[in-house]
């Protein structure tokens, strides 16, 4: 073989062997560059057009009245409502409307009295339920939430107060409520 040859055939070599291991070498780095956080490369964007969360959805049922007489009726849709109300405000939560909802409302509080695929298929993930009692001029609430996919109790809490400072009572409840389900789901 003559010189040139030669020449040409170990270059053609080193360039193949240049390609096989410089190439992968050379992505290597730059893959690396990439994973390697560098001071004052990083950029925060806030998009304040976008919601900051996903929003929980959460069923919440008119409470069953306990009391004997029946008292305050109005109670029954009333809570519920300020309480979705609430909810909804704290941004946290996206109550879902009662519409959708495939059973009525009941007093059953026991989860495994509660069919839960029927609040499943509508999106809840959390389902609120509650009864009050009313005697004299007092009143108890119960409520009690539920996760929907698992079936399970989350909490439960009973709250007294008399029946005059009931909208301040179920607003602290509700600011309570959310404050704890968001740091539950939230982190």
């Amino acid at each position: 073989m003559s010189d040139a040859m030669t020449r040409s055939k170990s270059t053609s070599i080193l360039e193949s062997c240049k390609a096989r291991i410089v190439f992968p070498f050379l992505g290597f780095l730059a893959a690396l560059q990439l994973l390697v956080p560098q001071p004052g490369a990083a950029r925060i964007f806030i998009d304040i057009n976008a919601p900051s969360i996903q929003r929980i959805q959460i069923a919440i049922t008119d409470f069953g009245n306990l009391s004997e007489d029946k008292a305050q009726p109005e109670f029954s849709t009333a809570l519920p409502q300020v309480l979705s109300n609430d909810l909804d405000l704290s941004g946290y939560f996206r109550p879902i409307e009662k519409e959708a909802f495939l059973q009525k409302a009941d007093t059953t509080m026991a989860p495994k009295e509660i069919n839960f695929k029927d609040w499943s298929v509508i999106g809840a993930e959390l389902l609120l339920k509650g009864t009050y009692t009313c005697i004299g001029r007092n009143v108890e609430v119960e409520f009690r939430l539920y996760d929907v996919f698992w079936g399970r109790q989350i909490m439960g809490k009973r709250v007294l107060g008399k029946v005059d400072e009931l909208s301040n009572l179920h607003r602290v409840e509700a600011d309570h409520r959310a404050g704890v389900i968001a740091h539950r789901f939230g982190g």
